[in-house]
């Protein structure tokens, strides 16, 4: 048990240092503009950039663990999305920066591929649900990541420095968790080459509560701010606090999910949580004044964000020959959301009419819904290695 424990901290690394550098980095754009005089679209196409460059590193991520197995993907993902936040900082030039933001977005998707692939592993190391654990530590840390942003501004240091310690540490905590990530073994490598091909069906609903999902995640909450600050009249200092009850209640349900699959199943966990997703939501868009809608922001939190990690539950065991493969598929639906997020709430944001942009994701939820069966457990399989 002891091998299994260090597995479980070493993923937990992994998810922390994905969650904390995308923070970081989101938080900054902001100096990145100030420094390369970008305009609002060329960001906003740097965020969508990210988005879109992941999906194609997710795949390869997938790819490349058939033949070497996901903990050698992992570390390499780590070590691209550290030393590329690094690059991005210290880029003398804006094409230097695109090219290493572009990088960044490649190492996103092969790292978000790998850590939840590991963290399948580990989880059935476990013989009990524990994914929901792993995604409430990327949950804090991209509380950390915006918390250490805000410390280094205030400290007066520049982008290169602060990005700079990100890539360090990335890397060594590369080098000190990497041996304990679950190894393949040679025999599972070699199977996965082999085995029949992944379906497409039990995929493809997963995917729609994923897209639903993201669109409210990725899509609608970069723009929390701005509801509460031009539609509902909040100060400078209350605007942020959108985002962090959200974050907050994300943190809480992902804390408590797993126990909660454990006695109900994590189809009812899906249900539930999307029911209390939709009452926040709703809450959001009918709020008169800023306060009901941080409460709402809170409310969905407690709610929506059990999709994720059970999703990738879901897609491991539709395929438990080529897990790996299942989940940097399911991966897309991720990019898929942000982008369809970040284009119908910024058209609809575009139009004047940012509290009906919160009615989208209230809608579209619903659909998760739907097709929530396709999260019930499947017949449990072996483990697919063994913990270094």
């Amino acid at each position: 048990m002891l091998a299994h424990r260090r597995a479980r901290i070493a993923v937990s690394a992994a998810f922390w240092i994905q969650g904390m550098v995308l923070a970081t980095l989101l938080s900054k754009l902001s100096v990145f503009k100030s420094t390369h005089g970008l305009s609002e679209t060329e960001v906003t196409l740097v965020v969508l950039s990210i988005a879109v460059v992941a999906g194609g590193g997710s795949l390869a991520a997938g790819a490349v663990a058939q033949r070497v197995g996901s903990s050698w993907t992992l570390r390499g993902g780590m070590v691209v999305v550290s030393v590329a936040a690094g690059a991005a900082a210290f880029a003398p030039t804006l094409p230097l920066m695109f090219a290493a933001f572009v990088l960044y977005g490649f190492g996103v998707g092969a790292i978000d591929a790998a850590m939840n692939a590991q963290g399948i592993a580990v989880q059935e190391l476990y013989g009990r649900s524990i994914m929901a654990g792993f995604h409430c530590v990327w949950s804090i840390a991209s509380v950390a990541g915006a918390l250490y942003a805000s410390a280094t501004a205030a400290l007066g240091w520049s982008l290169g420095p602060s990005l700079g310690v990100l890539t360090l540490v990335g890397i060594a905590a590369m080098l000190v968790a990497g041996p304990s990530f679950v190894r393949e073994t040679p025999e599972v490598v070699a199977a996965q080459l082999t085995t029949e091909k992944v379906p497409w069906r039990p995929l493809l609903l997963v995917g729609v509560a994923v897209v639903v999902f993201y669109v409210m995640d990725s899509g609608g909450l970069n723009w929390s701010a701005l509801y509460l600050q031009e539609a509902l009249h909040a100060s400078l200092a209350i605007a942020p606090l959108g985002l962090a009850g959200y974050q907050v209640g994300s943190i809480v349900t992902r804390a408590f999910a797993d126990r909660l699959a454990g006695k109900f199943g994590p189809v009812r966990v899906v249900q539930a949580g999307t029911v209390i997703g939709m009452i926040g939501l709703l809450g959001i868009v009918a709020a008169p004044g800023p306060l009901l809608a941080i409460a709402g922001f809170f409310v969905t939190g407690l709610g929506l964000p059990v999709v994720a990690p059970f999703a990738f539950t879901a897609a491991a065991a539709a395929a438990p020959g080529r897990p790996d493969v299942a989940i940097s598929r399911l991966n897309l639906f991720n990019y898929a959301g942000t982008i369809l997020g970040s284009v119908l709430i910024g058209t609809v944001y575009a139009a004047g009419q940012l509290r009906l942009a919160f009615a989208i994701p209230l809608v579209l939820a619903g659909l998760i819904l739907l097709v929530a069966r396709a999260f019930a457990p499947r017949t449990p399989v072996a483990t697919v290695g063994e913990p270094a």
